[in-house]
């Protein structure tokens, strides 16, 4: 048997399922000390118990069920930017009010959180890879314009629109920078805690013309110097001949113009 913690930012664990039928829940396993002892104990016992307080109440959630460990596709599918994730049917549930007999104050979050990943199923999440007969689209920086020193345009053409798509005005493209910037396994990270659990994954809105300007096989970001990839975007020279995996377009935000009709914009 293994008591271990699970936590993350506010929301890390999701409610998959809550109905008269059941509940599930689902959690990213995040980077650890890469010895599976929980993961292997739940492979052989997949039974858990889950125990959540509320210090400033003092209130107890009581939690039993079953685990189903999601490895690869399956974590994407359900949970995407995942590549392990645990599922738990909950079988049995206690709620004791004052179950605890201390009190305590919330305290920095650690820097070490990373940004919480919402189901595919609540469709707030980057687009996970997109294949067409296990195709994957790649982005090569074609163009850099400098606007200011810290807004700059970024053309990208796309080996393989087929397997991408059409943008629509309005919505972002997400591009994977881990072959570039991951930096590897390590337990911690002092120097850049935030990096831990960065899956270097990024979206960024689309800012080229749907209808003219820029080709069928090319997209244009403008962004800020504002991060990591940012900055490593900003130090790229064209010539170089960056690529980077495309994972897609996605974003319920977008425009329709009719012909002949101009929709302003104010800032």
């Amino acid at each position: 048997m293994g008591t271990n913690h699970r936590g993350g930012s506010a929301g890390f664990c999701r409610v998959l399922k809550n109905d008269d039928n059941g509940t599930i829940l689902v959690y990213p396993e995040f980077s650890g000390n890469r010895l599976y002892q929980t993961l292997g104990n739940l492979q052989t016992t997949p039974k858990a118990g889950i125990v959540v307080p509320d210090f400033d109440s003092g209130d107890v959630l009581h939690l039993t069920g079953t685990t189903e460990i999601l490895v690869g596709k399956e974590a994407a599918d359900l949970l995407p930017r995942s590549n392990v994730a645990v599922k738990v049917e909950i079988e049995d549930a206690r709620f004791i009010q004052n179950g605890l007999t201390f009190r305590g104050t919330a305290g920095e979050p650690s820097p070490y959180n990373p940004p919480v990943r919402f189901l595919a199923s609540e469709g707030r999440s980057s687009v996970d890879v997109q294949k067409v007969n296990d195709r994957t689209a790649y982005a090569r920086l074609v163009k850099k314009e400098l606007l200011t020193p810290t807004i700059g345009r970024f053309r990208f053409s796309i080996s393989d629109p087929e397997v991408v798509g059409r943008f629509k005005p309005g919505q972002y493209v997400a591009l994977a920078f881990e072959d570039e910037l991951g930096a590897g396994y390590s337990h911690m990270r002092d120097d850049d805690p935030s990096s831990l659990n960065d899956d270097l994954v990024r979206s960024f809105t689309v800012s080229s013309s749907e209808r003219g300007g820029t080709p069928a096989d090319e997209v244009e970001i403008t962004i800020r110097n504002v991060g990591k990839v940012t900055a490593f975007l900003f130090r790229q020279n064209v010539r170089a001949g960056l690529e980077v995996p495309m994972k897609g377009f996605s974003g319920t935000f977008a425009i329709h113009q009719d012909e002949g009709e101009i929709i302003p914009f104010v800032a």
